[in-house]
């Protein structure tokens, strides 16, 4: 039997957890609500573990959000792990990477290098194909547009593409012309990773001018 502090720190992890996914793949705001909803409280999540558990053996979805709730306490801890996960399009706890955390953390801590570098990807993505910037996010027949070809290709980061749609917003253009699931994804995700990014867009715009505009 688990203690009331280990259930507390259970359920925090559980309950944002499920605040975030349903923010993240419906249209259920993560921020508007404050990670509120019909699921936070423990007779939710009891009911919702005792699906998979059976003659008094704990689930091993209950163990991992155990887990995650003594590793990460504060509920800022915990939605910076899930970020972690759901950027990478990994949304299921038996399936979170550790790996992936320590790659996120990474790059948060190093956000204007990531940036920098993502920049310089895009200049010579733009020289080798004689692009001008604005091009980037033009629909040209029915190829897809420069800056999501990008993502695709892992040239540059989900972080990258929303930090230039949060200075350009180039999304709600391309959302009106383009009718592609995979276009889709991206920006349905970009858009719901940006209420949890605080930049300097005017500091990372001017940064990015200087790198696509130097000879």
């Amino acid at each position: 039997m688990m203690s009331k502090e280990e259930t507390e720190k259970t359920f925090r992890a559980w309950s944002t957890y499920h605040g975030l996914y349903l923010h993240f793949t419906s249209g259920y705001d993560f921020k508007k609500y404050s990670g509120r909803g019909k699921w936070n409280n423990l007779e939710s999540m009891e009911k919702h573990f005792s699906k998979h558990e059976s003659n008094g053996l704990y689930s091993s979805q209950r163990m991992i959000f155990k887990k995650l709730g003594m590793q990460f306490p504060s509920r800022p801890e915990l939605i910076y792990f899930f970020l972690s996960q759901f950027t990478a399009g990994n949304w299921y706890p038996t399936k979170f990477d550790s790996y992936l955390y320590d790659e996120y953390q990474n790059k948060m801590n190093n956000f204007n290098q990531l940036i920098k570098h993502d920049t310089e990807e895009i200049r010579i993505y733009m020289e080798e194909y004689e692009l001008g910037f604005n091009k980037l996010f033009t629909l040209d027949g029915i190829n897809h547009p420069g800056i999501m070809k990008l993502v695709l290709s892992d040239s540059i980061s989900i972080e990258t593409f929303t930090v230039l749609d949060i200075i350009l917003e180039f999304t709600k253009r391309i959302d009106m012309r383009l009718s592609d699931p995979l276009w889709d994804k991206i920006s349905k995700l970009s858009k719901d990773y940006r209420p949890f990014l605080s930049i300097d867009a005017y500091g990372l715009s001017s940064m990015i001018l200087r790198i696509l505009t130097k000879g």
